[in-house]
């Protein structure tokens, strides 16, 4: 940063006295740390832009007031660095030059920094001299004409580029040297005229006229100084005479007139003089003097490396600032008048803090000033001399305010006692500063400070503190307080000012809000920002208000900036906030006041701000550096005088002045800065660099940006030469900010903007917080890619309308062709239905007559069963034993005619066939019966079965009995095959009558249904396929042949279920009463008997010490009839299902010899307990045999997975039962230990299985399966097939089964055999042993039986 000066020019120290301070003058040099090229200036002009160009012995370097933009000849292209002579021409292009050594000359682009040799930018133009010396820089008319003075030629030509070049030689002369230029487009030069051997002042006109001329002696030497006089076309020269140290100093006026002027300083310093501030100010480098002769500024003194023989150059700029080239640097003065008065300021205080003021009252040209300093208390100051003296008796004092009467009321504060109770009095004193009347003193802990005090009367003082408002009467000294219910919050409020607004209203200014009082001192409203409608407020902590002509309130804030509040406005625009985007430096104002201009000043945290109420926007601040006494100044301390002097307390005493100071003279016409851009970049997409587009922005204000440009980049500056760093810049883009932003530096990079068209604003506002003379303002033009441009999407848009158009005639045509096809299509597929349709019609005849033929075939035979079994059981000589085996086939075989008979009922339904014969029935009756026929069963499965009947037991209705006990039987037959026996489940059924239907509810307490299975329970053949659901059998058209006999009923069934609580049944049928006598149930003849008690089968007693078998079996009949079966040799225990056969293993301490269990059972099925035996230590060496009905080969390998020892089809032969018990029972005694203990390990490991060892024992089974017809099989190959060894399918399938792999094949092989045999797939026993591998059939019939117990032919008869 440069070096800063700060100079108080005039400046009268005393104690409590006003300081008067005619100038303010800052001084600044900037060298090669500040990036000038060298440390020598040359030469210095300011271009009409306004930037200041600097010809240095390094190069030439353009100053924006923040850095320097340097030229030369490394980099640039300069013809020399050494430059000494700068000219701007009227294109505003700068030319350089050097006046010694070879003439050169080079012309920059200040636009595009472009550096171009003068014989190249003149090339297509005769120039009127060459290789002439210049030893002056060229000089510029007002109309931009350059005049390139050539001495040796006694000659000068003239430049603009609308006029070309023009030579004039000035006739008869010697000597000739180009002294000034003026407004008149004339020259004022000293010559020489050869003929009469005289030199002369002249004045001629740019055709070399002679206009006026004095003779100056010939033998004087005159200096040329550079400089400026009062008058415009006005200039100085310097005789110096023939006597050493005697000079003269000339003045020409603008018409020529010529003045001596008197000797005012012992020397002239150097070649430079200037007369400023109306003649007030002299300055000649290094020095500023007063016109009366006295020392102002010494630059020496500040810079000691400086001195007069160092200038090199000097203009004035259009701010006023001198700038000085020197051989130590370039040089800048500001010169500020100064119009502020400081009253109470202590140069020297501490830290910068004095008298720290508060309140201020002026009457009679006396200031009464409170100061809240520790042992200040208060004073009164002389306004015309400053001089102070100190009020006696206060410590400290805050509030003052005018009286009625024309004295003061005045708050002051004394020392706190020993009780640290510190008193506040009140106190009226006169203009002199003696008090009149008593004192009022209260504790300051029971009211607190007196911040404000207003007068009402002279019986009532309102006294703001710093926690709400009292009232005090004058006259009897009593004080009143008085809470307001309706604003409690006051109390809690600093009452920070009591004012009046022009039609005698009292507010109340306080920290939280804006108050209206009546006279007494009660609140009318409150005005804050928690207020709706017209008492809404942006901010909370009013300091101070001031009301226009217009009504128009401005509100001083502790932080919110200033509000303008126009209560007359419409509602949402009564307030505006002025802050820092208006120019305010700081958001604390401490009052307003208002000058004769309507311009508002307002003591602030940082200097005096005056606003312009117009534009809302901030015209200058003033700091302490522009002679005021302080930054920061306070609240209350602020007052202004009968003339409109303001006075404006701070930490440092009190600043005055009077506002109309800074309207007189050409103060108030000083133009403000200029903003200008010095680089506009984008980033090019195509060559990833920053292409300068400044030139181009500079001609249309506008730019474009290409698809893929990534970001621009504009550099601008405030050419505000006064403390640059603290200038602020602000921008706003259209349709991208909703506001203007902040820039802390000028410069500016935009990205991702959208495509289309944007106005960039760009304005700044330098230290004083004057604003630019001007707004940057550009068109930014973002184009799309071409994919979104508008003749590219016209294009499109054409393209894809011939390309429907062609799409709908392709379309047509193809859809006529297609439509024709579909027709020979619909055709050919109408025949192919109709088709279908007939033979669909044959099929379902067929199936139809082939199911009433299969049922009739077969109830042909079952009549032959039945009948003879009927016959033998009427011989009343049949023994018990084969009556019970007689009825037991009985019962069994009507079983299977119901079966055959749902079967039958299927097929009529399919076929249309079955009809409705509704005969008039008691229904309590018939349905009580119908029930009774389960009631015994349930009894014996220790069920509780209850029947609840809601209709009257007289009603009689018409139905059909048949499907009705149809479908009551098999609801109920589910009831009790899904309900737990012996276990407290309970059945009930219940007849209701709901909307004109009977309802019929049959609800269990079993296990219930899975939600997934629920929807489908009605479906034909549906079987549960829920994980770890028991494999239970059944056909799975008992509730399928329910729901079509309902239908056909015109009711409807349905179901609900609690999963482990139980499931309920709903079947209605219409309701059709009848009211003649229906047919007693007894009547009715009930063909189910399913559930009739069976014939009990009495077992022959068992051998004594025969071992014992546990067959697990949940059909009862067949349980008994096993029982029969195997009683002769064996001891026999029985179980219902697995479940209550793992309850009787427990309970026993002697287990069994032999399990023959079931594979479908409820509750746990046969392959459940078969894990659960070979997984317990206790069972697992117990053989168990898997009878079933469930005859595929998955079925049998599972369980020999598991680890089952034996595997019986049903139907079985009692010959066969008998002999594969034995073998079973004979093998298991001829283990030896170590096959127990191989046994046991088997067993063992094949509860173990894990997720892999299922699957390699599936994929082993599809091996074996898909080798079983080879003869050559061995385990060789099937290791092949595995990719393992030998050894090791040894190993794995010994680990998982128990057995090597040719046991393994042997039994699938002979399982196999026997299902083809069984089921007739073969036509021979050979052809059985050949299909499985094995070709000695003889040998295959002996293994064969010894397996099955029954030779291969028997087992295909």
């Amino acid at each position: 940063m440069p070096l800063r000066l700060s100079i108080l020019l005039i400046c009268f120290l005393l104690p409590y006295v006003a300081h008067t301070q005619h100038y303010q003058a800052y001084a600044h040099r900037y060298g090669m740390a500040d990036g000038l090229p060298h440390r020598e200036a040359r030469a210095v002009l300011q271009d009409r832009q306004g930037f200041i160009w600097t010809a240095t012995s390094g190069g030439v370097a353009r100053f924006d007031g923040r850095n320097f933009r340097v030229f030369n000849h490394m980099e640039d292209g300069l013809h020399e660095d050494v430059v000494d002579l700068l000219a701007e021409d009227a294109d505003g292009n700068i030319w350089v030059s050097h006046s010694s050594g070879n003439q050169w000359v080079d012309i920059i682009d200040p636009i595009t920094g472009k550096i171009t040799p003068f014989e190249v930018f003149f090339r297509n133009q005769t120039v009127p001299f060459s290789n002439e010396k210049w030893r002056q820089s060229p000089q510029t008319l007002p109309d931009g004409t350059l005049v390139i003075w050539l001495e040796h030629a006694n000659s000068f030509t003239t430049y603009h580029p609308q006029h070309g070049w023009h030579a004039v030689r000035l006739e008869n002369a010697s000597y000739s040297r180009l002294v000034h230029t003026t407004s008149r487009q004339t020259l004022w030069c000293i010559y020489e005229d050869a003929p009469s051997a005289q030199r002369r002042l002249a004045e001629i006109d740019l055709n070399g006229k002679f206009i006026r001329q004095y003779p100056i002696p010939l033998n004087h030497d005159f200096g040329l100084l550079k400089g400026s006089s009062l008058d415009p076309d006005g200039f100085f020269i310097l005789d110096k005479g023939q006597t050493p140290g005697v000079l003269e100093l000339w003045e020409i006026d603008g018409q020529g007139r010529r003045t001596i002027l008197p000797p005012r300083f012992p020397k002239m310093a150097s070649f430079q003089y200037t007369v400023l501030e109306q003649g007030s100010l002299i300055v000649q480098f290094p020095f500023i003097h007063h016109a009366d002769g006295e020392l102002l500024l010494d630059l020496t003194q500040e810079f000691p490396d400086l001195d007069p023989w160092q200038f090199k150059d000097f203009f004035v700029d259009r701010s006023g600032n001198l700038w000085f080239a020197t051989t130590f640097g370039l040089v800048m003065v500001e010169l500020r008048e100064n119009y502020f008065r400081r009253l109470l300021y202590d140069d020297h205080a501490p830290g910068d803090r004095g008298t720290t003021c508060r309140g201020l009252a002026e009457i009679n040209g006396q200031l009464f000033i409170n100061s809240d300093n520790s042992s200040f208390g208060r004073f009164i100051v002389d306004v015309t001399s400053g001089a102070a003296r100190r009020l006696p008796g206060a410590e400290s004092a805050l509030s003052i305010t005018k009286s009625a009467d024309g004295n003061f009321w005045t708050e002051w504060t004394l020392q706190a006692n020993a009780s640290n109770v510190r008193w506040v009095s009140l106190q009226k004193i006169t203009p002199g500063g003696v008090p009149v009347g008593p004192t009022f003193q209260v504790k300051n802990r029971e009211t607190g400070f007196i911040w404000s005090i207003l007068e009402v009367s002279p019986q009532r003082l309102l006294l703001g503190l710093g926690t709400g408002l009292v009232v005090l009467n004058p006259t009897d000294g009593t004080f009143v307080y008085q809470p307001d219910a309706a604003f409690p919050e006051f109390d809690r409020a600093c009452v920070n000012s009591l004012q009046r607004d022009r039609s005698g209203q009292i507010w109340a200014c306080t920290s939280l809000g804006l108050y209206r009082l009546k006279e007494d001192g009660a609140i009318m409203d409150r005005y804050w920002p928690g207020g709706q409608g017209e008492h809404h407020l942006p901010y909370e902590s009013i300091f101070h208000f001031y009301e226009d002509a217009e009504g128009i309130f401005w509100l001083g804030t502790a932080g919110g900036g200033l509000i303008r509040w126009h209560r007359s406005a419409q509602a949402g625009q009564q307030t505006q906030v002025i802050s820092r985007k208006n120019g305010l430096l700081n958001s604390v104002v401490y009052a307003v006041y208002e000058d004769r201009h309507q311009h508002l000043w307002l003591p602030t945290d940082f200097g005096i701000a005056q606003l312009d109420k117009a534009s809302l926007h901030v015209r200058r601040t003033w700091v302490k550096e522009d002679g005021i006494s302080h930054n920061e100044f306070n609240r209350l301390s602020h007052c202004q005088g009968p003339d409109g002097t303001l006075y404006f307390g701070g930490l440092n005493g009190v600043t005055a002045f009077q506002p109309d100071d800074f309207y007189d003279g050409s103060k108030e016409q000083e133009q403000p800065p200029v903003l200008v851009p010095i680089v506009f970049q984008i980033n090019d997409s195509e060559t990833g660099r920053l292409e300068n587009r400044l030139p181009e922005l500079l001609a249309s204000e506008s730019v474009t940006m290409h698809p893929g440009d990534r970001y621009l980049q504009l550099e601008f500056a405030l050419l505000d030469y006064v403390a640059p760093e603290k200038v602020t810049y602000y921008w706003y883009l259209e349709g991208v900010t909703s506001d203007w932003e902040v820039l802390n530096e000028p410069v500016l990079r935009l990205s991702g903007l959208s495509y289309g068209r944007h106005l960039l604003r760009v304005r700044a506002q330098a230290s004083n917080s004057a604003w630019a003379k001007n707004e940057l303002a550009f068109s930014i033009h973002v184009l799309p890619p071409v994919y979104l441009r508008w003749w590219f999407i016209a294009v499109c848009l054409l393209t894809i309308a011939l390309g429907i158009w062609n799409w709908i005639r392709w379309r047509t045509r193809e859809h006529r062709l297609e439509q024709e096809r579909l027709e020979r299509e619909v055709t050919r597929q109408t025949a192919t239905i109709r088709h279908q349709t007939e033979e669909l019609k044959r099929l379902d005849e067929a199936k139809s007559r082939f199911f009433a033929n299969i049922t009739h075939e077969l109830r042909t035979p079952l009549t032959l069963m039945l009948g003879p079994i009927g016959t033998i059981l009427k011989n009343p000589r049949l023994e018990q034993q084969e009556r019970g085996l007689a009825t037991v086939a009985r019962q069994q075989g009507q079983h299977l005619l119901n079966l055959i008979t749902e079967l039958l009922d299927l097929s009529k339904l399919e076929s249309g066939v079955l009809h409705v014969h509704e005969t008039p029935v008691a229904l309590y009756p018939f349905l009580h019966r119908l029930c009774d026929s389960f009631q015994s069963h349930a009894k014996r499965l220790s069920i509780d079965f209850k029947f609840e009947y809601d209709l009257p037991v007289a009603c009689t209705v018409s139905i059909d009995t048949d499907k009705v006990e149809k479908i009551l039987n098999n609801l109920l037959s589910n009831a009790l095959k899904f309900t737990p026996a012996h276990a407290g489940g309970q059945i009930s059924i219940r007849v209701s009558e709901t909307g004109g239907h009977i309802r019929v509810l049959v609800a269990d307490t079993g296990r219930g249904i899975h939600p997934d299975d629920l929807p489908r329970v009605f479906d034909r053949f549906f079987q549960t396929s829920q994980p770890g659901a028991p494999v239970e059998g059944g056909s799975g058209i008992g509730l399928a042949l329910c729901r079509e006999l309902t239908q056909v009923l015109n009711g409807r069934i349905w179901a609900e279920s609690r999963p482990g609580a139980g499931s309920d049944f709903y079947f209605e049928f219409p309701k059709k009463e009848v009211f003649d006598r229906g047919k007693e149930a007894s009547n009715v003849s009930f063909e189910n008997k399913k559930f009739a008690a069976p014939a009990r089968l009495e077992a022959p007693v068992s051998p004594p010490g025969a071992p014992r078998i546990l067959v697990v079996e949940d059909h009862e009949s067949l349980r008994d009839y096993i029982r029969l079966v195997l009683s002769a040799s064996y001891q026999v225990i029985t179980a219902e299902n697995g479940f209550s056969a793992l309850s009787l293993l427990e309970r026993t301490e002697n287990p069994p010899d032999l399990i023959l269990s079931d594979v479908m059972m409820p509750k746990m099925d046969g392959f459940q307990l078969l894990e659960r035996l070979k997984g317990d230590d206790r069972w697992r060496h117990i053989p168990v045999v898997m009878l079933t009905a469930r005859a595929d080969l998955h079925d049998k390998l599972r369980a020999l997975r598991i680890g089952v020892d034996d595997y019986l089809l049903k139907p079985f032969e009692e010959e066969e039962l008998l002999a594969r018990v034995s073998n079973l029972l004979q093998n298991a005694g001829r283990r030896s230990p170590q096959k127990e203990a191989r046994h046991a390990e088997k067993s063992n490991a094949t509860v173990q299985f894990s997720a892999d060892d299922l699957a390699w024992l599936e994929q082993f089974e599809q091996v074996v399966e898909r080798r079983i017809p080879y003869y050559d099989l061995t385990a060789d190959l099937l290791a092949g097939d595995m990719t393992m060894s030998r050894s090791t399918l040894f190993r794995q399938l010994k680990r998982l089964t128990g057995l090597t792999p040719m046991e393994y094949v042997d039994e699938a092989r002979f399982q196999k055999a026997r299902l083809l045999l069984e089921t007739r797939a073969v036509s021979s026993v050979k052809a059985a042993a050949y299909a499985i591998g094995l070709k000695q059939v003889k040998h295959f019939s002996l293994n064969y039986k010894k397996r099955f117990g029954k030779s291969p032919s028997e087992a295909q008869a």
